[in-house]
């Protein structure tokens, strides 16, 4: 399954000074499913986030945010 947010910001979100953001089935769906948190300082370095759902909990890992898109980080 893909995981989007509200946030405009284009490219990747990089570390720093993030808020937790709502997490959606689709760029363009309401209300929100879920809550991703962010988890690091560092702003050289892509934002990890803790994405936490509704219905089913934490999912595994950690994820990038790229163009409104939650993505595995690697």
């Amino acid at each position: 399954m893909r995981y989007f947010t509200n946030v405009t910001e284009a490219g990747t979100v990089m570390g720093g000074d993030n808020d937790a953001v709502g997490v959606y089935a689709a760029p363009d769906s309401f209300p929100p499913i879920g809550m991703a948190l962010p988890t690091s300082d560092d702003r050289t370095k892509p934002e990890r986030w803790r994405i936490v759902l509704k219905q089913g909990g934490e999912l595994p890992g950690r994820w990038v945010l790229i163009d409104r898109e939650f993505r595995p980080a690697q």
